[in-house]
């Protein structure tokens, strides 16, 4: 029987989400906390936008924002989070997802650097010493790090 738990509570939770909650979801009138997982980028580049927006239009509904987890599919999977923000590289095909939106890459340095030329090529950016950030326990790359691995690239990184 404990074998079945985990099918068992998927399926009575999928039938909570489809069928016992069939009242339609009215933002004004909702005082819901939605439990959401994203990265600090998305934070301040979507969802930052969204709050005048919500706080007009659903005023009661509060988040709770959550950090980039070693796996956010779970979490959604056992229903502990609403919504993952993320990019693919953080996600798998388990659930259905939507692009929300496309960001350009672009390199940050120090003005006062002389390797920093004012036309960066791709060589010299390869070229030069880099500082990288890494996610979670399992120290998943940014995208940009992980866009040059999947290319066969790999950048020298001093400071991570």
């Amino acid at each position: 029987a404990a074998a079945f738990a985990p099918a068992v509570r998927d399926a009575l939770q999928h039938i909570q989400c489809s069928i016992i909650s069939s009242d339609p979801f009215n933002p004004a009138r909702s005082d819901r906390l939605f439990r959401i997982i994203l990265s600090d980028f998305v934070t301040l580049v979507f969802f930052e936008k969204l709050v005048e927006r919500i706080s007009r239009e659903a005023p009661a509904v509060s988040f709770e924002l959550l950090p980039v987890d070693d796996s956010p599919d779970e979490l959604l999977r056992r229903g502990d989070v609403d919504f993952l923000i993320l990019p693919d590289m953080f996600t798998s095909s388990v659930h259905s997802s939507v692009a929300l939106f496309d960001e350009k890459l672009v390199c940050v340095g120090c003005p006062t650097n002389k390797q920093l030329p004012q036309q960066l090529t791709f060589e010299r950016y390869m070229s030069m010493r880099h500082v990288a950030v890494r996610f979670g326990r399992t120290m998943k790359p940014s995208i940009g790090e992980w866009f040059l691995l999947e290319h066969g690239l790999k950048r020298r990184v001093e400071v991570a």
